[in-house]
């Protein structure tokens, strides 16, 4: 099986037609990470690219970002992964590389298609081995979980804009210092503001990561925040 590439157009709009279905929805997700527009076709995909733009090692997203010929059967056929993204390298990624193609698909599609599918996902991991990256099919078993509740609160307070209150910002930088950290609901008992609001901004501060918390478990009042730099002085102890 051989197999090339073209490269798609930033400012086109998705190349793949859509089948109509009771899973299909289209749309785009903003991100300061985006590679030009970052196409959905269905809510899971778009539940991925939440996610890719709330881990915290995430680089770059791009959807749709090259089309591969393959030879199947003795015919020239074309594939397009979903997305790529592209992480820091030497840190936490989900698919343990730095640089990867996702193909998203609903576990009970890979079961109901896996001979049409099969041929692709092995020309678009011949592909990325080349290409020093990493093809990864990822279904709804990995995408929603309670990273992913997590990802979409706290997309809901990273930009507090005109809502940001320097003074609660203050506080709660004081509160918190640079020790061993502190769970949320003690936090909150110890600032003298509102407690929707002051629950608003240290959720800001998780967002933009000058609070660090496991993202990877539900975020409530007894999850424990940490300052970023908190942590970068224990690395170097």
């Amino acid at each position: 099986m051989s197999n090339s590439v073209r490269q798609n157009s930033k400012d086109q709009a998705p190349k793949r037609q859509i089948r109509p279905s009771h899973r299909s929805i289209t749309g785009t997700v903003p991100s300061s990470k985006a590679v030009g527009p970052l196409h959905f076709e269905s809510s899971l995909e778009r539940d991925l690219l939440i996610c890719l733009d709330n881990w915290w090692t995430t680089v770059e997203i791009e959807t749709q970002p090259v089309t591969i010929e393959y030879e199947a059967e003795g015919k020239l056929r074309r594939y397009t992964p979903d997305v790529r993204a592209r992480f820091w390298t030497g840190t936490a990624s989900p698919c343990q590389h730095h640089h990867c193609l996702f193909e998203v698909k609903y576990r009970q599609d890979l079961r109901d298609n896996w001979s049409e599918l099969r041929p692709k996902f092995q020309a678009a991991r011949e592909w990325a081995h080349r290409e020093g990256m990493r093809f990864e099919v990822i279904t709804e078993r990995s995408i929603r979980t309670p990273f992913l509740e997590n990802a979409r609160l706290l997309s809901q307070v990273r930009d507090l804009g005109t809502a940001k209150n320097l003074g609660i910002m203050e506080q709660i930088e004081r509160q918190v210092g640079f020790g061993p950290g502190m769970s949320i609901g003690t936090l909150i008992a110890k600032l003298p503001y509102p407690a929707p609001e002051c629950r608003r901004h240290i959720l800001h501060w998780v967002a933009t990561r000058w609070l660090l918390t496991d993202l990877l478990v539900p975020i409530n009042d007894a999850s424990v925040v940490r300052h970023v730099l908190a942590e970068a002085m224990s690395d170097d102890d």
